[in-house]
């Protein structure tokens, strides 16, 4: 299997593309929305290794104050939730935005995002270096130089489904 991304990755990248064909990327998760996902994930998990894993992923971004993200994910990611999850999703996603770090487009309502098939996040480091990695089954794995150019279709056609920025801002804002 290939090498892992390191937290190195994150500290080391000023801009990140996350791509997820069904939910919303880690980094951009609220904790209650990460807390049903681990849930979901590791159903034997005590309550306080569940509380760890939220920390950890919920904090991730707060902690590397010169990353700019920017992501593109489907609507029902949010909208499809529980109305108390989808506000708590919705109200953590338009915070971020806020701060201009982070930039959202959802494909909206209605269509699929056919690639990717699992969640992609395209690093660029301040070296100049580009380091991309993808979340499978069995954790997230670095893909090799020789998938950059199919990495870039898949992420273009994942964009062809998005909203417009203030589109989507709006969407969130409505399910708050």
């Amino acid at each position: 299997m290939p090498p892992r991304p390191s937290g190195q990755t994150e500290a080391a990248a000023r801009h990140v593309t996350l791509v997820a064909p069904a939910g919303v990327p880690g980094m951009l998760q609220a904790p209650e929305y990460a807390t049903e996902v681990f849930r979901a994930a590791s159903p034997m998990a005590s309550a306080e290794d569940l509380a760890s894993l939220v920390t950890l992923r919920c904090e991730r971004l707060s902690a590397l104050p010169e990353l700019r993200v920017t992501a593109v994910f489907p609507a029902t990611a949010v909208g499809g939730l529980s109305p108390p999850l989808q506000s708590a999703q919705a109200k953590h996603l338009l915070a971020w935005a806020e701060t201009g770090r982070v930039t959202v487009c959802l494909a909206p309502l209605g269509t699929s995002m056919i690639v990717p098939v699992a969640p992609l996040m395209n690093y660029r480091l301040r070296s100049g270096e580009r380091i991309i990695a993808s979340d499978h089954a069995d954790g997230t794995v670095l893909l090799t130089a020789d998938a950059t150019e199919r990495v870039d279709a898949v992420v273009t056609a994942a964009w062809t489904t998005a909203l417009p920025v203030a589109s989507s801002l709006g969407y969130l804002e409505s399910l708050t």
